[in-house]
């Protein structure tokens, strides 16, 4: 595994996890076509595999798509521009110390790149650029349907930029891999005067200062490490404080999550009650702008 940074590499539960999630993954991918949605759901079921109670607890909750409103005058964008959220949503709790991350990840299936021991870093790779600009730019939102009303400023009051981030599917001859960038990391190709067009891959990034922070990496294991090392996202509590001005949004909407899966919800609700400890607020059509969400609960040693 190449881990370049040593904050990870100082993170035995971070390396471990990072394995299994490589592992798992390559299980899962493993005869797979080239199609976004059984690799997006071979990721989602690789993340649901890292459980191991009572010291990684791991909550998945399901939803219909939602689209969001957003302005922009680039020439790639439609006249009133709209496009879901994201595929996955994953927040990432260490109950130790209280410190939570969550990021938006879209994910996208690589035809014509092949995977590489060198990595991706300035290939040209496909991707929506309506969603690319939602998630790189993190304009002003607002919600396309009244089922869904996301807080304005959900992507742009994100103190790190990696709230949101691609994953891209890339296909070779020993597997799928992944390789992982926060969506302001990746550069547009080109001029596009419609919203299919091609993103240039970034280097592999990760910073350690003033905010913990990856921005791009590849490989399965380095990208499942830094998102459990708590690397990936933006931070929503340090040290059990909320660092968001929509935390009231959010933890409203995990309490409605956890109302609605009575098998589950501890993660969610403990969370929720540090994000809002005073608001007794409970979405009744509850989402968080994903069609999958994904909760880790962390416990046990760094």
């Amino acid at each position: 595994m190449r881990v370049p940074c040593p904050m990870v590499q100082a993170c035995p539960r971070a390396l471990m996890l990072g394995a299994a999630f490589a592992r798992s993954f390559s299980r899962e991918s493993s005869g797979l076509a080239k199609g976004e949605i059984g690799l997006f759901h071979a990721l989602k079921r690789s993340l649901v595999a890292l459980a191991q109670p009572p010291a990684v607890l791991v909550e998945v909750y399901h939803g219909p798509k939602y689209q969001v409103c957003f302005t922009g005058t680039a020439t790639y964008l439609r006249a009133a521009p709209r496009c879901e959220l994201s595929d996955l949503a994953v927040i990432v709790y260490d109950r130790r110390s209280g410190d939570a991350r969550l990021t938006y990840i879209q994910a996208k299936s690589e035809r014509t790149v092949a995977a590489s021991q060198r990595g991706v870093a300035n290939q040209r790779l496909s991707a929506n650029l309506a969603q690319w600009h939602l998630l790189a730019m993190r304009p002003v939102i607002r919600g396309a349907t009244t089922s869904f009303s996301p807080p304005q400023d959900l992507l742009s009051s994100a103190r790190l930029e990696s709230i949101g981030a691609f994953a891209f599917f890339l296909h070779g001859p020993s597997g799928v891999d992944i390789y992982y960038a926060a969506a302001s990391r990746l550069a547009l190709a080109g001029p596009y005067t419609s919203r299919s067009g091609r993103v240039v891959a970034a280097p592999e990034i990760c910073r350690c200062q003033p905010v913990p922070e990856c921005l791009s990496v590849y490989g399965n294991a380095e990208f499942g490490a830094f998102l459990l090392g708590l690397m990936i996202g933006t931070p929503i509590l340090r040290q059990r404080r909320p660092q968001m001005a929509v935390s009231g949004w959010l933890a409203a909407q995990l309490r409605g999550l956890a109302k609605g899966v009575p098998s589950q919800g501890a993660i969610a609700r403990e969370i929720a009650e540090l994000l809002d400890p005073d608001g007794p607020e409970t979405a009744s059509q509850p989402s968080l702008g994903a069609t999958s969400v994904v909760i880790f609960g962390l416990d046990g040693t760094p």
